[in-house]
């Protein structure tokens, strides 16, 4: 296992790639052409841990920005079954609920990352003051 601080290898950019692709280790494991073991070895890693996590994190704010470009039509559309007196009560309040709870966790999900990525940040230079 290396050290923190050094470079992870190809493979194990693709391992974190197929991470992102597949629902299991061994999947991705076998995508890569490694040996399971070898990719849980590599999870223990702290330099591929940290980059695992990086680019979990750009999924997931890939994910946010593509639901923040959508927020604008959902809240036209529930403007438009909310004074459409056709539409059932019960198909506008649960419109109403869904494009609310979406808002809120989309906010409460951006602030958590904010948050982790500056502990982690603190936690980074801690680790580097001690090294030193």
């Amino acid at each position: 296992m290396s050290g923190h601080g050094e470079k992870i290898t190809q493979n194990q950019e693709k391992a974190i790639a197929a991470l992102l692709k597949f629902p299991s280790i061994p999947e991705a494991a076998k995508s890569v052409g490694i040996a399971d073991r070898t990719l849980f070895r590599w999870l223990k890693n702290e330099d591929f841990q940290e980059d695992y996590r990086k680019a979990k994190r750009e999924v997931i704010d890939h994910a946010i920005s593509q639901v923040q470009t959508v927020i604008s039509s959902a809240v036209q559309t529930l403007k438009d079954i909310m004074i459409n007196n056709e539409a059932p009560p019960s198909a506008r309040v649960s419109e109403a609920r869904t494009i609310i709870e979406t808002g809120i966790k989309t906010i409460e999900i951006q602030d958590l990352d904010d948050r982790i990525t500056k502990l982690e940040k603190i936690l980074s230079d801690k680790r580097s003051n001690t090294k030193n």
